[in-house]
């Protein structure tokens, strides 16, 4: 009767371990979708922000200045951002992220931290 015992209780105690592991991967796996949509949201919201002052920037004409307040993480990791002709790109981690802009003509790179964006004559400065 005591090793029928036993092994019952083997049985059952193996059955609630794979069940713990199941709820563990689960959590875990919930957890890793979550922290990459705010990464991923982030990096879009710094993307839109910045694409949308150069665009400003642009549309303003001679003369105009606009102030922009690059982050200097998203989240915990690093990124980095890179002009190519009329398209900004955004690269964090193993992700890409890009955003169109409506002039090929800025001269400058963007830092992390303060930028000013100028349009002289046509042309969008960064300093």
């Amino acid at each position: 009767m005591k090793p029928q015992v036993a092994l019952e209780f083997m049985f059952i105690f193996g059955i609630f371990l794979i069940g713990v592991t199941v709820v563990a991967l689960a959590a875990w796996n919930s957890m890793a979708n979550a922290e990459k949509a705010s990464v991923d949201f982030e990096a879009n919201r710094i993307l839109n922000l910045i694409a949308g002052r150069l665009n400003t920037a642009y549309l303003e004409g001679d003369g105009f200045a606009i102030g922009l307040d690059v982050p200097e993480r998203i989240g915990v990791q690093n990124y980095t951002l890179q002009i190519e002709g009329n398209t900004l790109w955004l690269s964090v981690s193993d992700n890409s992220y890009s955003g169109k802009l409506l002039t090929p003509n800025i001269t400058g790179s963007l830092a992390k931290g303060r930028n000013t964006l100028s349009n002289v004559d046509g042309v969008v400065v960064i300093s």
